[in-house]
């Protein structure tokens, strides 16, 4: 239906992700102007919101730009599984184990007839990690427990 709107890559998680991008080339000044200029007006305006009624951040270096950035891109791309690959790959936001002790799944499972027919299957579990949720250590922002 030509009327349904579906957002597939919007203008506000490209410029989260220059953010990122700007974070992780060292440039925090650049990074933390993005992060501001894509709350005001950007969302803003996306939620019909009034004019600096969400926060703004300043004096942010380091990890703390980077968690706050990855914070906003969460609320703003909320219920898009791109901020599960961003979760696992740079570990914000924090986000809590259950009441039950349950943990966020790490990865997605294989069919069971895949794992019965292609041997370079991996029969891994929920939790378990692989090359694109390293936790990272490489990554410039946090490492998080196994």
């Amino acid at each position: 239906n030509r009327d349904w709107d579906l957002d597939l890559v919007t203008w506000y998680e490209n410029q989260f992700i220059i953010a990122e991008c700007q974070y992780a080339l060292g440039k925090e000044a650049d990074a933390l102007n993005t992060l501001n200029n894509v709350i005001q007006p950007g969302l803003e305006a996306k939620w019909g919101l009034a004019a600096n009624s969400l926060p703004r951040y300043s004096n942010l270096s380091g990890v703390d730009l980077l968690e706050a950035i990855m914070m906003e891109k969460y609320k703003a791309l909320f219920l898009n599984l791109q901020i599960w690959s961003d979760w696992k790959r740079t570990a914000f936001p924090i986000l809590p184990e259950t009441a039950l002790g349950r943990r966020i799944p790490r990865r997605m499972l294989y069919p069971q007839d895949e794992i019965n027919t292609n041997p370079n299957v991996k029969p891994l579990g929920w939790y378990a990690r692989t090359e694109n949720d390293p936790g990272n250590p490489s990554y410039p922002g946090r490492q998080v427990n196994p």
